[in-house]
């Protein structure tokens, strides 16, 4: 005969923990909460108008500060080769582009009553004067170029 086995006792439910009034988010404090979302990003995109501008005011500044830059050391190179020059062949590559515009380059001669000095002694500096145009905002930049020895 085969031994009976006693069946065993089923196992007590498990009963589920009494809800309490403080578990989870209701749903007012997640309107709260995407309430305060909205407000915070509409603050933060008001701001990029202003941002762009900048950004675009700046990339303006750059482009004409790099043709100063290569007018000036076209200027110095001519004036190195010949100081006594009247007039000088500045190429700018990129003018126009971007809202900025470059007038030619100009040469003024600061002569010996213009430094304080001999004014029987030849004149040692030279001025270059350009005037550059950014949305429709001027303004001029100048180096002075001593006579090379």
């Amino acid at each position: 005969m085969i031994p009976s086995v006693p069946n065993p006792t089923p196992p007590a439910p498990v009963l589920a923990a009494p809800a309490t009034p403080t578990a989870g988010f209701t749903l007012v404090e997640m309107l709260v909460a995407i309430v305060m979302l909205a407000i915070i990003t509409l603050a933060s995109t008001g701001a990029l108008p202003a941002l762009t501008r900048v950004n675009q005011s700046s990339a303006q500044d750059q482009r004409a500060l790099l043709l100063t830059r290569s007018a000036f050391e076209q200027a110095r190179q001519q004036l190195e080769l010949d100081f006594d020059l009247t007039n000088l062949a500045v190429t700018m590559s990129g003018n126009g582009e971007g809202d900025v515009t470059c007038d030619a380059p100009t040469l003024l001669t600061l002569r010996a009553e213009n430094i304080d000095a001999d004014p029987f002694v030849e004149f040692m500096l030279r001025r270059v004067n350009l005037r550059c145009t950014l949305s429709g905002k001027s303004r001029d930049f100048s180096v002075d170029i001593a006579r090379p020895m």
